[in-house]
């Protein structure tokens, strides 16, 4: 592991699952000495090898009598080290170890590769994990921004209504008579208003199409009547910048959604206006 200390990760034989519990510290047994020194062994008497680890035979019951112990080389580390233990003849020769050596770079290639595997599975999973949440936040965000725009959208719209219908009810003259120039600050206030109203409108809009609730109202619509509605409704912005609007419009009928179709036309028109 990182810390350099050595696990049992495969042992075969009826102790192998006792053995699978054990971890050696850095350095430890003969398994550790050859992790550090990278040179493998042949010992046919661990009886006399002081670096033996005897306890690991105490606790499983398994005699360790001759081992043969080589390196797993990746690059520059040690990813594992393999021992062979109790050779059928009581000896483990040289040509043995030449056999196990040649196996030995094939094992740690395979060992590191699987590694790499998990560990990159690992990421995957985190990554993964990492992205739902970061994506069930935004979530949640876009909603309450939509919910935001939503409920200011509306709060907006009822005090524009009340001061709207008070505009108009003073241009009709029902407060008292109004010069020429009061008219006119009357008219601009009420277009001022008809402007926000639109922007709410967009605004709900907006929110709607966010939150995958926008409803369509198929009618048959007469296009020039719609088309000079929005030239009324943007009469106002046209004249403050000294501009024209020429209208030239076939007559026919279309099949749309008539609030969707005067929302793209002020859109249209009024970005035109804006930016020329």
């Amino acid at each position: 592991d990182k810390t350099g200390d050595m696990e049992f990760m495969v042992a075969l034989g009826d102790a192998g699952k006792v053995v699978r519990q054990f971890k050696l510290k850095k350095g430890e047994g003969l398994a550790g000495a050859v992790a550090e020194t990278r040179s493998p062994m042949i010992i046919n008497d661990v009886t006399q090898d002081n670096r033996h680890h005897k306890l690991v035979d105490k606790v499983s019951q398994f005699q360790t009598e001759s081992m043969m112990v080589a390196p797993l080389v990746y690059g520059d580390k040690v990813v594992a080290v393999i021992e062979v233990i109790n050779s059928l003849t009581g000896r483990f020769e040289k040509w043995q170890m030449d056999q196990l050596m040649m196996l030995a770079p094939f094992a740690a290639i395979a060992i590191e590769n699987a590694r790499f595997s998990s560990n990159l599975e690992q990421m995957v999973t985190d990554r993964t994990a990492e992205l739902e949440k970061a994506n069930k936040r935004l979530r949640e965000i876009d909603s309450a921004k939509s919910e935001f725009l939503s409920n200011t959208a509306h709060e907006l719209k009822t005090p524009l209504s009340a001061m709207r219908t008070t505009l108009k009810l003073m241009a009709t003259g029902a407060v008292g008579a109004m010069n020429e120039d009061q008219e006119e600050i009357i008219t601009d206030c009420v277009s001022g208003i008809d402007r926000l109203f639109r922007m709410i409108s967009t605004l709900l809009s907006l929110a709607r199409i966010e939150a995958g609730i926008m409803d369509m109202s198929l009618d048959d619509l007469v296009v020039r009547e719609q088309v000079d509605d929005v030239a009324k409704l943007l009469k106002a912005q046209i004249a403050e910048k000294k501009q024209q609007l020429f209208l030239e419009i076939e007559d026919g009928k279309i099949v749309t959604d008539a609030d969707k179709l005067t929302q793209i036309l002020i859109n249209l028109v009024g970005n035109a206006v804006k930016y020329t």
